[in-house]
């Protein structure tokens, strides 16, 4: 006993000597440099300068990092109040590191200003990352600082992501991206050479596309060449003062998600082609050149429209466009849309067969004598409803379709916030629900 006693005490005693040792050993220190150098890819670029300090073995490991990623507020406590002082420090440092820099490219490159920055050390610093072939440029100004962008910027070759929020930028009359797949131009003030009136971006390789609230002053035409492009999304909720019109050659569009007040023209060179669309139509009523691009994209099979939307293609007598669509998803904002327009859109879909509520059915009124066409309720088999009140309005709609719908497999309700938070009233209305009379014999309802 004694000695299996002594030989069990050695034995723990041999492991907890190897635990400590565990402890105390480096293992991160000891992963190879590429590893390494992607686990400091992933910090901010003030947090991977930081860690030279940690021994020699990291003295200069972030110099080799494939991502670089600034922002002015991370050289500065929350308490401190911006100056030209730290933006001094924040501009040296950013320097600094580009200069001591010395990997062969740069996959990633993000910089996010809030203060006007100085445009010559932007500039400079942009053209840095643009000549060790970048293939992500995230750039993020909180004010619309004076263009800082170099020319070689709009015919760079590397390329594949490329974002501009918040600012001036002046671009050449041709830009030519041979292998951007992703483009983002956010909230930006776009000019051109003075008496240049239509420009070109040409990207063979383009898959996204997003354009959103920018102003393009002074020119009149802007045409994207993108034979590659499967995404479009336009937002031009802005009054410009300047009227332009955007043509996009794209002969495999299959997505177009487009918020707008239909000031601006919009032409697709195939648009036929689109088959998942988002319409958002803010204030305005559809014009000639707004009717020809909404009947273009009559072979859509999954749309999202707005209730302002629904109310301008009623009034244009543009609901019949959509004959041939499958999914339909409505989010609903005034209460000064009426239940019969939603009638109305149902009437000109007779292949639908899912529908959902995106929100709160609660302010759309339901007029009793009103009625479902029979070929909606033949081809009806899902229906949503989502942010579920439990009002009368909702529980109208709701017993209207399951009352007609003769193809209906499943009825969702999802609870609101503040019906889920009131369980008495919640188990109120999930008895209303269960106790409604169904056409469909195999239709199942889902509450939750």
């Amino acid at each position: 006993m004694d000695a299996s006693a002594s030989t069990l005490s050695c034995e723990s005693k041999s492991v907890c000597e190897g635990c400590s040792s565990g402890v105390n050993e480096d293992r991160i220190s000891n992963l190879p440099d590429h590893i390494l150098h992607h686990i400091l890819s992933l910090l901010p670029t003030k947090y991977a300068v930081g860690t030279s300090v940690l021994s020699t073995r990291w003295n200069y490991l972030w110099t080799s990092i494939s991502s670089l990623d600034f922002c002015d507020t991370l050289l500065q406590s929350e308490r401190t109040v911006c100056t030209d002082e730290h933006d001094m420090i924040f501009m040296n440092f950013v320097d600094r590191v580009l200069l001591h820099h010395d990997a062969a490219y740069i996959h990633k490159f993000s910089l996010l200003c809030r203060r006007n920055l100085d445009t010559y050390r932007v500039n400079a610093w942009i053209s840095s990352v643009l000549r060790r072939k970048v293939r992500e440029l995230d750039l993020l100004f909180y004010r619309r600082n004076e263009s800082v962008f170099p020319r070689s910027l709009f015919t760079c070759q590397s390329l594949t992501t490329l974002t501009i929020q918040h600012s001036v930028v002046k671009i050449p009359p041709s830009s030519v991206f041979s292998c951007l797949k992703v483009l983002f131009f956010i909230d930006l003030k776009i000019c051109s050479d003075e008496g240049i009136l239509e420009v070109t971006f040409t990207c063979p390789k383009l898959e996204e596309c997003n354009i959103l609230e920018c102003q393009w002053v002074k020119i009149k035409t802007v045409i994207v060449s993108a034979s590659s492009l499967k995404a479009l999304t336009i937002s031009d909720y802005e009054d410009d003062v300047d009227d332009y019109e955007i043509k996009v050659y794209a002969k495999g569009l299959i997505s177009l998600d487009l918020e707008t007040k239909l000031s601006r023209e919009l032409s697709l060179y195939n648009p036929s082609s689109v088959v998942v669309a988002s319409i958002d139509i803010f204030e305005a009523d559809i014009n000639d050149r707004s009717s020809k691009l909404l009947r273009g994209i009559c072979n859509v099979k999954d749309l999202l429209l707005t209730d302002t939307s629904i109310m301008a293609l009623s009034r244009a007598n543009l609901l019949h466009t959509f004959s041939d669509l499958k999914h339909l998803r409505v989010c609903l904002y005034t209460d000064e849309f009426a239940g019969e327009y939603l009638r109305e859109l149902l009437c000109c879909l007779p292949n639908l067969e899912t529908l959902c509520f995106m929100n709160e059915l609660e302010l759309c009124s339901f007029e009793e004598h009103g009625t479902i066409p029979g070929c909606v309720c033949s081809h009806l088999k899902s229906v949503e409803f989502r942010e579920f009140y439990g009002s009368e309005n909702e529980l109208s709609w709701v017993k209207l379709l399951l009352n007609n719908g003769k193809a209906l497999k499943k009825l969702t309700v999802i609870s609101s916030s503040q019906l889920s938070e009131d369980p008495q009233r919640q188990m109120e209305v999930t008895k209303q629900l269960q106790m409604l009379p169904r056409e469909s014999k195999c239709c199942v309802v889902e509450i939750s």
